[in-house]
């Protein structure tokens, strides 16, 4: 943070996901990443409260999205999602079901990801993707 010269506008908050969202004011945030449990429900739920606190024009992004969500063999990721990773019998390759579920499940197919990351813009009452 230091060396981009942007530390000044950075807040980092290591604490429980739970905890901190009670503290956090809706629509203030220019810029949020989520990186956490792989746990399905925890991480569909930090997904759902996160939403809330990015501001329009604001981007919410994470890691750990190895396969886009319209490329998975959904009904093989449904039945193994709370595993932390698994090979996807479509593409044959590694990635974690909860990720691709719940990115999928709150966005849609349309998701802005690269090498494992994944990134999306809050537009009004919606989300878009952006190049990354």
């Amino acid at each position: 943070m230091r060396t981009s010269g942007l530390e000044e506008y950075i807040i980092q908050i290591k604490a429980s996901s739970y905890t901190v969202i009670d503290i956090l004011q809706p629509n203030k945030f220019d810029f949020v990443y989520i990186d956490g449990d792989h746990a399905y429900a925890q991480f569909k739920r930090d997904l759902l409260n996160y939403t809330k606190v990015v501001k329009i024009g604001g981007i919410i992004c994470g890691d750990d999205l190895e396969i886009c969500p319209d490329e998975i063999d959904v009904i093989s990721a449904k039945k193994y999602y709370e595993e932390d990773a698994i090979v996807d019998p479509k593409t044959k390759k590694r990635f974690h079901p909860s990720i691709a579920l719940s990115v999928l499940e709150v966005f849609g197919n349309d998701i802005s990801m690269k090498n494992g990351f994944w990134a999306m813009r809050r537009v009004k009452d919606n989300w878009e993707s952006i190049i990354l």
